[in-house]
């Protein structure tokens, strides 16, 4: 039977993540998830499993060493994240050239990763903790707003300024 780690380094490695990628996608530190791959830290907290198993797109029952016997008729087996081509389908529907471009681009991550912080189930229901991982958002990040991140393009739907 294959350990916690053993099942976390293999899905990490199906979905071809690095370390530090499953650390940005589930706010669990490089160096815990490391940890738990290399058996150093064989009985790792719920609470930090769960993290690692909503950003892998499994359940945390996945990681038991019993997993409990699916329902008669259900099968037994976790989605597949979804293929690049399908993401970049799903923004072409959902988004502007302008947004989508944004999303792309390295410009996103940070605002990416506050919105997992916000998605933390135990920040939803705690106003104050909300308001403080936006304050230090804000501390950090600490940059001058422009209005168009990226210069208009022909298919903009604001047409370029033109300097006086």
């Amino acid at each position: 039977m294959a350990t916690i780690g053993e099942k976390l380094a293999r899905l990490r490695a199906e979905r071809g993540w690095t370390l530090k990628e499953l650390a940005e996608r589930s706010g669990v530190s490089l160096s815990h998830i490391s940890a738990i791959e290399n058996e150093t830290r064989p009985n790792p907290s719920i609470g930090r499993m769960q993290k690692i198993a909503r950003a892998l797109g499994v359940s945390l029952a996945y990681f038991d060493d019993d997993p409990p016997a699916p329902a008669p008729g259900v099968p037994n087996t976790v989605p597949a994240p979804p293929s690049t081509l399908e993401l970049a389908q799903q923004l072409q529907r959902l988004y502007d050239p302008d947004t989508q471009r944004f999303i792309a681009s390295e410009a996103s991550r940070p605002y990416v990763s506050l919105a997992r912080q916000l998605a933390n189930p135990e920040c939803q229901h705690d106003p104050s903790g909300i308001l403080q991982v936006i304050a230090q958002f804000m501390r950090d990040h600490k940059t001058p707003y422009t209005s168009e991140p990226y210069p208009p393009t022909a298919d903009s739907p604001h047409p370029p300024r033109r300097e006086a």
